[in-house]
């Protein structure tokens, strides 16, 4: 069992009210789920066929405040929790906003090419997340991760937890024998984005003379 529990928060500069409002919004979608019949989640999850065969190009929006259970659901905004707040703080409310969002839609897109004709649905947050994950990567690769490992937690760089993740997903896209349901391209995808993304919108330090 590997699970981040925390990292270094101490150089953060404003709270997260975006991300925030992300893990709010989510809770509240699952909560309609739960109350609604699976029409209603399958209406607005997004699937390779959908997007392509037949346009629903807005699907790869709204599948990213889906998910398929508790466990989806607390695995991801566990994830956005400790990650996504320094992301947003190197960006700022708005432009982290639509950092999120670009990630998840093309993390979507990723999945929905490798899977050409597929009827299977994706749904969740982990495309926009995994963005936020490869924005973290370029931005504190060496701050402190506290991470439950089978039965200590132990204290690691973030290049070393996230890049453990990546291969994971690398792991599970192109090591598996069949599918488990997971949607690992759409993984890899928005992590690559959320690398390059960051590249070009983080906030330059200007030298002083």
């Amino acid at each position: 069992m590997f699970i981040p529990l925390y990292d270094d928060n101490s150089t953060r500069r404003s709270q997260p009210f975006v991300v925030y409002l992300l893990i709010l919004t989510c809770s509240l979608v699952w909560l309609l789920q739960l109350n609604s019949s699976p029409d209603f989640t399958l209406s607005l999850a997004a699937s390779p066929l959908r997007v392509i065969g037949h346009g629903e190009i807005a699907t790869l929006f709204t599948a990213m405040f889906l998910h398929g259970s508790w466990l989806h659901l607390i695995g991801n905004m566990i994830y956005l929790f400790i990650f996504g707040d320094q992301v947003e703080d190197e960006l700022g409310h708005l432009r982290f906003l639509f950092f999120y969002l670009t990630c998840g839609i093309l993390a979507g897109l990723a999945y929905v090419y490798s899977e050409i004709g597929s009827e299977t649905p994706s749904l969740g947050a982990s495309g926009a997340i995994a963005g936020v994950l490869g924005a973290y990567l370029v931005i504190k690769p060496s701050n402190n991760v506290q991470v439950f490992v089978v039965r200590t937690v132990v204290s690691m760089p973030a290049s070393l937890v996230l890049g453990f993740w990546f291969l994971m997903q690398f792991s599970g896209q192109f090591g598996r024998a069949e599918s488990d349901g997971i949607a690992y391209m759409a993984h890899l995808g928005g992590f690559v984005v959320g690398v390059l993304l960051i590249l070009l919108m983080r906030r330059r330090q200007i030298p002083k003379a």
